[in-house]
Formats: structure tokens, sequence, C-alpha cells
């Protein structure tokens, strides 16, 4: 129903409306006492009943989530005007500013997804179409939150010759929180295979343009080290679980500003404000992405280079699933 009032709204889906707060699970969304269209209350409300009637064993209420505050975050890169007028208060607002954190937002729902997917038990063949929507997520951060394209594609620039460059960031505390949910996204993929004891997530792999290590290769490496410092330590205060990844997330009381370099792109991080509840994940559960793993070591370094040995476990046979069933079938 949410995204059918998203893409055919409604009247109904562009009034503003308010969380329902008798829900016993918790709100992922920062903006839990404000107003807020009704078309992402019902985003809201279908993932508080995958929670409470479901035990949150859907990925799907996840997905929709993330998809909405993605396209969302990417207002101004819809052809939508880059500024709008605040008649109230008679000022001009820079939309993508005011909305990139959402981009953090989306990869936070994203992470969620992941996380439900790595619940069940793998089995080659029915577990096929949950991988595909694994990869079509991974697909969406790379493609739309981690890059951008500096051009359209046109008959004199053929889409292969249209590079993608790393995304500004308005904000670093953006940039960070995004870092660290893409890192919670992978996380929970990894620990999926753990569980399996069994490597089958093709985009895993080193040579796949949506690896890990491509995937963070896009970060400069002062917000790549800032990422696992909120991966490998805790602070001291304002740190509580506040969702179901079984995790600790991290709110951030204040937006620090600062202008960085990055080292795959010629632009710069501007400075502007984000919500006070941005979130950050700071908890992983593989054992490859442990605080003195190899992966986290090797984001720290100026070129990330994530290579079989980082991501490599004792790996059975992935065929072996399919003849134990075959066996199972047998008997």
């Amino acid at each position: 129903l949410g995204d059918c009032e998203e893409h055919r709204t409604s009247s109904r889906g562009e009034s503003w409306s308010r969380l329902d707060r008798s829900s016993p699970s918790p709100s992922l969304l920062p903006t839990t006492n404000s107003a807020i269209l009704t078309i992402e209350a019902l985003y809201d409300k279908a993932i508080q009943v995958s929670r409470t009637q479901y035990n949150d064993g859907q990925v799907y209420p996840y997905c929709y989530a993330g998809h909405y505050h993605k396209d969302a975050g990417l207002l101004t890169h819809k052809g939508t005007s880059s500024s709008s007028k605040d008649e109230q208060n008679n000022v001009m607002i820079d939309i993508e500013n005011e909305n990139e954190y959402r981009l953090s937002l989306s990869v936070q729902f994203y992470a969620e997804a992941s996380r439900v997917a790595s619940g069940y038990i793998y089995e080659w063949g029915d577990s096929l179409q949950l991988t595909k929507v694994m990869a079509k997520l991974a697909d969406y951060i790379l493609d739309e939150i981690m890059t951008a394209s500096p051009q359209p594609a046109t008959a004199t620039h053929s889409k292969s010759n249209n590079r993608r460059v790393a995304r500004t960031w308005h904000d670093r505390n953006n940039a960070i929180s995004t870092g660290t949910w893409v890192a919670a996204f992978y996380d929970s993929l990894l620990y999926w295979e753990e569980k399996t004891g069994c490597q089958f997530l093709p985009f895993l792999n080193v040579g796949d343009a949506r690896s890990l290590g491509k995937m963070f290769s896009y970060f400069s490496v002062d917000v790549r080290r800032d990422i696992v410092n909120k991966l490998t330590s805790l602070p001291m205060a304002e740190t509580t679980p506040v969702n179901s990844m079984q995790s600790t997330v991290e709110t951030s009381s204040s937006s620090t500003t600062a202008t960085t370099q990055s080292t795959s792109s010629s632009s710069t991080t501007q400075s502007t404000s984000s919500p006070s509840s941005l979130q950050f994940f700071t908890s992983p559960r593989s054992k490859r992405m442990g605080p003195n793993g190899m992966i986290l070591n090797a984001l720290r370094k100026e070129k990330v280079s994530i290579g079989d040995m980082e991501l490599a476990i004792i790996v059975e046979s992935c065929d072996g699933g399919r003849r134990s069933r075959r066996a199972r079938t047998r008997s």
C-alpha cells in the first residue's frame, strides 16, 4: 500500500501523519516525534507488523522503506530543483543537503533486510530468490548511494564509458553513518556465510564491483578510519540498543562539520547540518569483520585491498547442500 501511494500518490498519501507509538517494537525512524507523510508511516507500519506478527522474518518491508528513503535522499538527482522556499520562514532550503541523511537511513533499512536474510538456513535453490534480493540491494547501494554519474549517457558517451565517481557528501557525519550501515549490510551477509560454512554470495567475491573492498574505496581514507573507529569501539555515553539487529546503535548527539579531500574524487565534502538522531552501526557479528580482523584493518589503509585471504572461511563444497538435500530425499 505504501509503494502504491508513493508511485500513484493520492491526497491521503501526501497528508501528514504520526508514527504509531502503541507498537511494542521501536521505530527505526529518527523523526519519531515529528509529523511524517502517510506514505512513510505506512512503510514503518509494515515493519512493525512484520516484527510483531511474523517474528521479524520478512525482508521486503525493510527493502521498501529503504527504497523510499533512497529516492528521497536523491531528490535533486531526479530532476527536482536543488532548492525550495520555506514560506513560513521565508528562507531557501537546499533540498539535497536537507535530505542527505536519508541515504544513511536507506542503507540502515537495507542492513536490516540483510540481517533478516542471515537468520534463514541457506539451501541452494530454496534461497535463490533471497540471494537475488541481496544482490539487488548491493546494486542500489553502489549505483545510487556510494557513487554518482558525472554526466548522463549520450550517443557520444556510451553507458560503458560513463564512469561513475564517488559521491560528494555534504555532511561528514552522513558519510560516516552511511559507511557503518554499509558495513552492517555486509556484516550480516558474511555472518550468513559463516553460519552456513559456505561462500555462496557471488557479489562478495573480490572481483565483483559490489565487493566489500571496492564498495568502501568510494570513501576517503579519513572517513573510512572514522567508520572503523565506530565499528571497533563503543563510546562511554549515548550508546543504546535501539533496534532488532542484536547490536549496539550509537546515536549522534550533534553534527560536526569538516571538509575532507576524497581520494577517489576531486570533490571535497562540504559542511551542513544533519538530524541530531543520526545513527551509527557499531557492533559487527561476523568473525571476518571482527575488531581485530583483517577486513577492518584493510579499511584503515590508504588504499583498500581486500583479497581472498581476508574473506576466507572454512569452506565446505557449496554443492554439498545439493547432495545433502538429494540424500535426504532418497532416504
